[in-house]
């Protein structure tokens, strides 16, 4: 659809059901009915075209009634546009400050009398470049006070207003008043209804009164006050008016009821918008919806957290139900979180909109100044939505023949979209780039959106001075003498400045001659014109200024100013700060702090000895403050010896000395040297014994490992497999230290058995048990001539019996002896069983063997005391 300023009006959605003969046939008065009882929704259509500001009228020609107010549609094509309305007697009025004024309607006027009639002239404030001579003219045809029809086509929608603002407490009473604005002598009814459940015993409604009455309309208001409120009461209580030409306007109003101590507050935005976008230089507006009790204070806040006061740049309007922002004429910097805040006595509550600003980017880079050699940071900071694409073009330029001489054949690209960090603002980006420039130029941060380009431009430059224009070549900390030789140094970079630099003397041009000698010299950046003052005199001094052309301007010039005083000359003299003391005693570890300040004109230069032998600084001698102080930190023997400073001048010399004696050198000598004799000694056994440890464990180790026992103590039970039988993993388990016995507490004594690689041997233990101060025991060990598997076997038998612990089943073990393990000196320490073999000792006693086991019931009989026949066993040969 091609849209043009004839678009601009507004447009109806109408029910079918709600038209009897034809949409074609409805008048505008009869849509605003519609509209009114919620029958039809209308839009307004503004239109934004570049050639027509102002709303085009195809009939001009507007009746107006003495008296009455006439509407005369001067208005935009878009809303923000202001348009100038000029009467037929001169008088011109904005619609920035016109109170009765509506960008969809136009000015509302009364007509007092046939003076008011003719010409009304309505443009634009700005016209259009397109259009710049638009203006529509009006005519106001005048028909005098004839009597008003009263016969009426529409009612007002009525207003609704609450002495209790929509809120009230249970059992009190409040009151609604239904306020319509009704033509002179047309009369008209009034009805409420209200939410279902009210008693009418508890309503009083009074019958509508007239108030401000003019001589073509009033306003007519009605009551309604419910009594004793109840929670049931809260809901929508509607107002319908009906004139007497049966036209209605009606209109809602929503009230609450609580209980007291009861409060809340919602807040909402009617669409469900919490992300606006806009386009600059276009109004943005957000709209709100709230309710609260009690009644609640509302506040706006800017995305810097300060809070939104009305103004050229913002419009609030509030009404009890809600609340508007306007932000006008929006920028990229109106960006950001808007946040309302809606706070009672009870409770706060905020709303977030997200708002961003349509617009082609904004670019600022800065220049940047560096010595030669150094790195530059350059910083484009780019506010942009939709965000932008940026890149870096640096341009080499020359100084010669003149500021900015650039060649763009010698560009250099840089891409650095990837490296942007956050500004303070959503859509600000600051993309930063360092390089190191050889020769000066124009760098350009180019950015890119949807809509559109733009280039930030700051220059790189390369300097030698510390200044765009300097001075140098005295310090002006120091006094200058009568017959010294004074030199100053003007410096101007020649990117602003030209060659042409001159010194005057208190606002004299200085030549060269006399004692004065002028020198021009020039550098890769800057031009330098430097003044020596031979011998200078009492006549020499003054102010002496530097002037420096523009060297894109050369009537504009820059100065720089530095004074020139003469002194008397004056010989050295020293102020110290050991008083002129021949001594000064102090510690060893002590600081010692020599100030030698010399007073001379011109400046004296410092020198320090000590034993005649001249000090610089070292790591243990610091020589500072234009080498007036000597600061050792701390004293050493060597330091004792006699300090001597000399402050030298043209005019002379002079000096001042001191003996500085460490008191307590002797006796810390001897301390400190026994002190560190004993320290050492005792730090040598501690290593050599911290080694023989050391190596005394690996060896052990090493033993372990050779003997296939490196986990003999510690186990490894981590690595246990509960697929696999405990004696197939038996050295995986750990040793208790608690059966350790000592090996000189054993005694050995007769062989009880042996085999090819162990023997068992009879001993006596002492205090192996508790109860006994000596115990026979067995003890079985492994022959040196036995391999690694027979010992891990001894050592398995040993861990089984550790981990199952005593039993009467098994012989129980009472010790160990591992001390020399590694070395297969292991002893299984185990009680001794004095009848030997258990196998062996049965098959010697068969024939002693008593069966108790009754054959009929397969129990125990202590009865059975004689041995069967047939449990006689003998074994015969």
């Amino acid at each position: 659809m091609d849209i043009s300023h004839s678009n601009l009006g507004n447009y109806y959605c109408v029910k079918k059901s709600s038209v009897k003969n034809g949409i074609d046939n409805v008048s505008d008065e009869e849509l605003v009915e519609l509209v009114n009882n919620n029958k039809a929704s209308s839009i307004y259509i503004y239109v934004n075209d570049p050639s027509y500001l102002i709303s085009q009228n195809e009939f001009p020609v507007i009746t107006a009634y003495q008296y009455q107010d006439t509407v005369i549609p001067c208005k935009p094509t878009m809303p923000d546009i202001e348009v100038l309305l000029t009467t037929s007697h001169g008088e011109t009025f904005s619609s920035e400050s016109t109170g009765r004024y509506h960008p969809q309607r136009g000015f509302v006027v009364e007509i007092r009398g046939i003076t008011d009639s003719g010409s009304y002239i309505c443009r634009p404030k700005v016209p259009s470049p397109e259009n710049e001579e638009e203006e529509i003219t009006f005519e106001i045809h005048f028909v005098g006070n004839e009597p008003i029809n009263p016969s009426t086509k529409y009612i007002e929608k009525p207003i609704i207003t609450s002495n209790s603002r929509g809120h009230v407490i249970v059992g009190e009473n409040f009151t609604l008043d239904c306020y319509v604005k009704i033509a002179f002598d047309v009369s008209y009814n009034q009805e409420w209804q209200t939410p279902t459940g009210i008693d009418e015993t508890r309503m009083i409604k009074s019958k509508p009164t007239f108030l401000n009455s003019t001589s073509t309309h009033e306003l007519g208001v009605g009551k309604l006050t419910i009594l004793n409120a109840q929670k049931s009461d809260s809901g929508l209580y509607e107002c319908i008016c009906t004139d007497h030409s049966n036209n209605v306007g009606r209109n809602t109003y929503q009230m609450t009821v609580l209980d007291r101590d009861e409060g809340y507050i919602n807040i909402s935005e009617p669409s469900g918008y919490y992300k606006i976008a806009g386009s600059a230089n276009k109004k943005i507006q957000i709209n709100v919806k709230y309710r609260g009790y009690p009644f609640p204070t509302l506040t706006w806040h800017k995305p810097d957290k300060t809070q939104i006061y009305p103004s050229k740049k913002y419009i609030i309007n509030t009404t009890d139900t809600s609340i508007t922002l306007q932000i006008l004429n929006a920028q990229l910097e109106d960006s950001g979180q808007y946040v309302i805040r809606a706070k009672n006595e009870l409770k706060v509550e905020e709303l977030q909109f997200d708002v961003t600003v349509n617009d082609k980017p904004k670019v600022t880079l800065d220049d940047v100044y560096v010595q030669a050699g150094e790195e530059a940071h350059l910083q484009c900071r780019v506010l942009a939505h939709p965000m932008a694409n940026v890149s870096w073009v640096f341009k080499p330029c020359s100084i010669t023949p003149r500021w900015p001489s650039c060649d763009k054949r010698l560009e250099q690209s840089f891409n650095s979209t990837g490296s942007a960090i956050p500004g303070k603002l959503p859509i600000e980006r600051i993309y930063e780039l360092y390089f190191t420039p050889v020769e000066p130029g124009i760098m350009h941060c180019l950015a890119k959106n949807t809509k559109g380009n733009v280039e930030g431009r700051g220059h790189i430059l390369i300097g030698d001075i510390n200044d765009n224009m300097t001075i140098f070549g005295t310090d002006e900390n120091k006094k200058i003498a009568r017959g010294d030789d004074v030199t100053l140094t003007c410096a101007a970079l020649s990117y602003y400045f030209s060659d042409d630099l001159d010194w005057y003397k208190d606002d004299e041009l200085v030549e060269e001659g006399n004692n004065f000698v002028i020198t021009n010299s020039t550098t890769r950046y800057s031009y330098q014109k430097t003044l020596t003052i031979k011998n200078i005199q009492d006549r020499d001094q003054g102010s002496y200024e530097c002037r420096a052309r523009n060297a894109n301007y050369h009537d504009l010039k820059e100065s720089k100013y530095r004074s020139i005083f003469v002194n008397e000359p004056l010989a050295p003299t020293i102020r110290n700060n050991w008083n002129d003391s021949d001594k000064l005693e102090r510690k060893l570890g002590d600081a010692l702090e020599l100030q030698c300040t010399p007073e001379a004109i011109p400046a004296a230069e410092v020198h320090w000895y000590k034993d005649d032998n001249e000090l610089s600084n070292n790591s243990s001698v610091a020589i500072e403050e234009e080498r007036s102080k000597l600061f050792i930190q701390y004293l050493k023997p060597e330091h004792e010896g006699v300090f001597k400073c000399v402050a030298i001048n043209r005019l002379g010399s002079t000096q001042s000395s001191t003996s500085v004696k460490i008191t307590n050198l002797p006796g810390l000598r001897t301390g400190w040297i026994i002190a560190i004799i004993i320290f050492f000694i005792i730090l040598i056994a501690l290593v050599i014994y911290l080694c023989v440890r050391v190596m005394r464990e690996r060896k052990r180790l090493r033993d372990y490992k050779a003997a296939g026992l490196a986990n003999f103590e510690e186990g490894a039970v981590e690595h246990i497999n509960p697929a696999l039988t405990l004696d197939e993993q038996a050295d995986l388990l750990p040793y208790d230290r608690s059966f350790e016995f000592p090996r000189d507490k054993l005694k050995l004594g007769k062989q009880l058995g042996a085999g090819a690689f162990g023997v068992v041997l009879k001993a006596h233990a002492e205090g192996i048990r508790p109860d006994e101060k000596e115990t026979v025991v067995a003890v079985k060990m492994v022959k040196r001539i036995a391999d690694n598997e027979v010992m891990r076997a001894l050592v398995t038998e040993l861990k089984i019996l550790v981990h199952l612990g005593p039993n009467l089943n098994v012989v129980n073990l009472l010790g160990a002896v591992t001390k020399n393990i590694a070395k297969r000196e292991l002893m299984v320490i185990v009680e001794y069983c004095r009848y030997g073999n258990l196998q062996n000792f049965l098959l010697r006693n068969r024939e002693r063997f008593i069966n108790q086991i009754n054959p009929e019931t397969d129990k125990i009989d202590p009865t059975i005391i004689k041995q069967r026949f047939s449990d006689n066993f003998e074994l015969r040969g």
